[in-house]
């Protein structure tokens, strides 16, 4: 695998972040870890992304370059920067062209620089085949295909290539199968980062669960949890359901006309939900609310090691998790000691009547938090991805 070039001098190199859309929480974690390294970091974002992360990037002392709509403007504006200062690698937290013009202007900037993009799933980057999704009266949809084509036709453009994980030195699927196929550099990059100790607690005497992001069909399986919930043996029992993400499509649509039904019945809010974007504000406070955090994923759609932000949330607020057993990519992952897991809905029904009746105990897995501690930690991620950087960028480890 080629090494990169080195464009600064001194110790600290300078990192450049760009992101247009969305990725709000990848721009902060990337910058919060290399400028805990000491190095420097400059921020190109839209408005949208800097009103949700402003505040935490001064935190780290980063004043962000607010970018235009047009692509064309925004990649000028960052070229023109570049060739003032100098910039070591760039990172796109998540690359998307909608278009065969928007694909050609990154691909020219592409060629010119160091950049380090996220590989987001296998379908989008290394299936051989487009991936077929219809509209309505069976219509195949045009821009899945397209974004498939506009990731093949620049993969390997990139300098080296980054997947979402929160294991260092992993073995994600996603990783390995880029490694072999484009033959470039993989960073381990957390999605967020853990800032104090794991050591979860049960705070209400009304059980609280949250289900973090966006309500959709391609994600969740929504209904699974709700419909347990909702049955007649646990319907009126202590706890609430938190939908903690804006609906998306005819599903999401779904999964909240049936949540309003329920507390239309039963004449008070059972289950909280929103129609519209939440703040990054409201959503911690109602993750800070919570005790549970549950993540009914669709196990086909996470296959090959694409990551699960709820399982970053877990331990960045300090909750306990009810996952998907066949989430995981490997049945030796630490986390799955502290996580509970089913792998049914009967298995599911079991772990929240627990709960629910107060028969779950929450001492079951303080035994393993320390390993935890260790694993998940900032440190721990800040000492691995200096011996990344050192290693691709040919510096001495000090």
């Amino acid at each position: 695998m080629e090494k990169l070039i080195r464009k600064t001098v001194g110790e600290k190199l300078h990192f450049l972040i760009f992101e247009r859309v969305t990725e709000e929480e990848s721009v902060l974690t990337i910058a919060t870890l290399l400028t805990s390294l000491g190095h420097e970091v400059s921020i190109f974002i839209s408005q949208k992304i800097d009103t949700l992360i402003h505040n935490c990037l001064s935190h780290i002392r980063i004043e962000p370059v607010i970018l235009p709509d047009e692509l064309s403007n925004a990649l000028y504006i960052v070229d023109d920067f570049i060739n003032k200062n100098p910039i070591d690698l760039i990172f796109f937290t998540r690359y998307r062209a909608d278009s065969f013009h928007e694909y050609r202007l990154y691909k020219n900037f592409v060629t010119k620089h160091q950049v380090c993009s996220l590989i987001d799933g296998y379908e989008r980057w290394l299936k051989n085949l487009p991936p077929i999704k219809f509209n309505g009266w069976k219509i195949v949809q045009r821009s899945p295909i397209l974004d498939w084509l506009f990731c093949k036709l620049i993969a390997n453009s990139f300098s080296c290539y980054f997947v979402s994980e929160p294991h260092v030195e992993s073995e994600n699927p996603l990783k390995l199968l880029v490694q072999s196929r484009l033959n470039r550099y993989v960073f381990d990059l957390p999605f967020k980062v853990m800032q104090q100790e794991y050591n979860p607690v049960v705070n209400n005497e009304i059980i609280h669960f949250v289900i973090p992001g966006a309500v959709d069909k391609s994600r969740r399986d929504y209904f699974l949890v709700i419909k347990l919930l909702t049955s007649k043996e646990l319907i009126h029992k202590k706890w609430k359901l938190i939908l903690l993400g804006r609906p998306i499509g005819n599903y999401g649509e779904k999964v909240v006309c049936f949540c309003k039904e329920i507390n239309k019945r039963l004449k008070y809010e059972k289950i909280i939900i929103f129609d519209h974007y939440i703040s990054k504000t409201l959503f911690n406070k109602y993750m800070l609310l919570s005790d549970f955090i549950i993540a009914p994923i669709i196990p086909s759609k996470y296959k090959y090691g694409k990551d699960s932000g709820a399982l970053y949330d877990v331990f960045l607020y300090n909750k306990i998790g009810i996952i998907n057993d066949r989430y995981f990519y490997h049945s030796q992952l630490i986390e799955k000691e502290i996580l509970l897991k089913y792998r049914n809905k009967a298995e599911l029904r079991t772990i929240l009547i627990s709960i629910i009746n107060k028969r779950f105990d929450v001492n079951q897995i303080n035994k393993r938090l320390d390993k935890i501690n260790l694993v998940f930690g900032i440190g721990s991620y800040m000492c691995f991805l200096k011996s990344s950087i050192n290693s691709v960028f040919s510096i001495d480890n000090k």
